[in-house]
């Protein structure tokens, strides 16, 4: 089984261009400390209202790294945080507020989240004062799911819209969101029917692998992509 690890070589590379920047001593535009609020919310049957136990739910802390000169035009994106959950018998999750020193140049912002339970089309939740409003609380975040009507690669597209996201410069907090990626895998197996179809787990297993391997993105990339490897051939057949 060999995992596509194209995409994992470009992140390498940006990662390393970001290890360049200068440090942050002195600038008075970047926060020191990095935080993120509590999360509270309910995940429901869009049609019932019912509540989905068993749902996972995540969120990505993602922000623009801040140029300190006028060479870091087109500066790239960085989520340097992820958090993740399951819901109760009630559909209900919590997230806990968290801080972390800076590391990549980058201002606080509210995450994006996201949620999915098996059968389920999974569903976007967007910043609600935008991308880079200072983080809050947020106690009542709501997901309305809609079952799935889809099938075969449709089916995989709706899936792979949850577990494409990754969190490479979130550090050991990548972890938090494996249980949600393998989730969305371990339906993905069960869907896929034709070659192609099993051919294009590999990017399944790739992502929900690399969340929990958590790879240093400054790192050689060739250890990283080793440990993948073993990863997947020992977790993730």
């Amino acid at each position: 089984m060999i995992v596509n690890t194209a995409g994992l070589k470009q992140s390498f590379a940006i990662a390393a261009a970001l290890a360049l920047l200068p440090a942050l001593v002195g600038c008075s535009d970047v926060p020191r400390t990095l935080v993120g609020k509590s999360i509270d919310g309910q995940v429901l049957d869009a049609d019932s209202s019912l509540p989905i136990a068993g749902a996972h739910v995540y969120y990505l802390y993602e922000a623009t790294v801040i140029p300190t000169s006028f060479s870091g035009h087109n500066s790239p994106d960085v989520c340097y945080h992820a958090s993740a959950a399951v819901t109760d018998a009630q559909g209900r999750f919590h997230i806990d507020a968290w801080e972390q020193p800076q590391k990549y140049n980058v201002g606080n912002a509210e995450p994006t989240g996201w949620a999915y339970a098996v059968g389920y089309v999974p569903a976007e939740n967007p910043p609600k004062s935008g991308v880079y409003g200072e983080p809050m609380d947020r106690p009542n975040d709501v997901y309305r799911l809609k079952r799935t009507h889809a099938s075969g690669d449709a089916r995989l597209e709706e899936l792979w819209r949850f577990v494409k996201w990754g969190c490479l410069h979130g550090g050991d907090s990548q972890r938090s969101i494996y249980p949600a990626l393998k989730a969305g895998y371990d339906e993905a197996k069960t869907v896929a029917a034709t070659i192609a179809e099993r051919q294009r787990l590999d990017s399944f297993r790739y992502r929900a692998a690399s969340a929990y391997v958590a790879p240093d993105p400054v790192s050689n990339g060739g250890y990283w992509t080793e440990k993948l490897q073993e990863f997947v051939n020992e977790n993730l057949k």
